[in-house]
């Protein structure tokens, strides 16, 4: 009877447990930016943020994560911050909780992130391509990356870009799925999370996501 009952406890905590985010900014311009979040459990989340550290003037409306299609279990949210001023650094940090739960939310770090800057400004930006971490024990080291993403981070830079093969999907069987090639893109999501938090993420795609002019329409997919 107690073990039944400690088991019947610990599922009840699970359904419950807060939910672990990352979090990829994107799309920033003069006077907002995107904040996409994805959580491993039902939450709802608002951000709030403001232009000195620790003092948040403004809020976005709540809302409550969607599910994930092609991943279950996993929940998106997207959110644009809107009316910046320009050439500003923001401060803000995630509000979550478990939806229907009734309890305070619960803050997340800070982080920051700025405007677009002015023209003529000084700003800095880093750039990557080829981490391939789909290929790990072969030509990926987690280790590594995560210490190269993190050193990164410490310049902060105004954005952070891909040049590409990061999203490898020539190994994966034909005609491709969205579900599999999602797969690949979500691979990334624990490590860009170390920098797109405060670096607005911008992507390119190389000939191992087999968007090259060559590759289109190969006779496997000739029916998509």
């Amino acid at each position: 009877g107690t073990m039944k009952v400690a088991l019947f406890l610990i599922s009840l905590a699970a359904l419950h447990a807060a939910p672990t985010f990352t979090v990829i900014l994107g799309q920033p311009t003069d006077k907002s930016i995107t904040i996409n979040a994805r959580a491993d459990a039902p939450a709802e989340l608002y951000f709030e943020y403001g232009v000195k550290s620790a003092s948040y003037t403004a809020q976005s409306a709540p809302a409550t994560a969607t599910p994930d299609p092609n991943f279950n279990g996993f929940f998106l949210s997207q959110t644009v911050l809107k009316n910046l001023q320009p050439n500003t650094q923001y401060f803000y940090r995630l509000q979550s909780r478990t939806p229907g739960a009734n309890t305070p939310f619960t803050p997340g770090a800070e982080y920051s992130f700025y405007t677009q800057r002015l023209p003529g400004s000084t700003f800095v930006f880093c750039i990557q391509g080829d981490s391939h971490p789909e290929r790990e024990r072969n030509m990926f080291n987690p280790i590594l990356y995560r210490q190269t993403l993190a050193a990164a981070a410490k310049e902060k830079p105004d954005f952070y870009l891909t040049s590409g093969d990061d999203f490898s999907v020539d190994t994966l069987p034909t005609p491709y799925t969205s579900s599999a090639v999602t797969g690949r893109y979500t691979l990334q999501l624990p490590y860009f999370d170390l920098i797109a938090r405060t670096a607005p993420l911008f992507l390119q795609t190389g000939n191992h996501e087999e968007t090259s002019l060559s590759n289109y329409n190969l006779p496997p997919d000739a029916a998509n």
